[in-house]
């Protein structure tokens, strides 16, 4: 199960999507943790707006950001 807020974005070759997550991350946000995002598109995304404005209009900023109702696991909210 996946703790804390992180962001699914769609895969690139030039690995640009990544900038903005990892932008969050370097900011020291204490709620975003980075390695928990993905940026793969599986079978069960495929039917996402963000899966969706990639493919078909070329939108490669395109990101679904999640909370997780588990709280967070470090920082001045972890156990909350």
């Amino acid at each position: 199960k996946k703790m804390n807020v992180f962001m699914y974005g769609c895969a690139s070759p030039t690995l640009e999507e990544r900038i903005l997550p990892r932008l969050l991350w370097d900011k020291g946000l204490n709620f975003f943790q980075y390695s928990s995002c993905s940026f793969n598109i599986g079978k069960n995304k495929e039917g996402t707006a963000r899966v969706a404005l990639w493919k078909e209009l070329d939108v490669l900023y395109s990101y679904t950001i999640e909370a997780s109702f588990a709280g967070a696991n470090f920082g001045r909210r972890q156990g909350q």
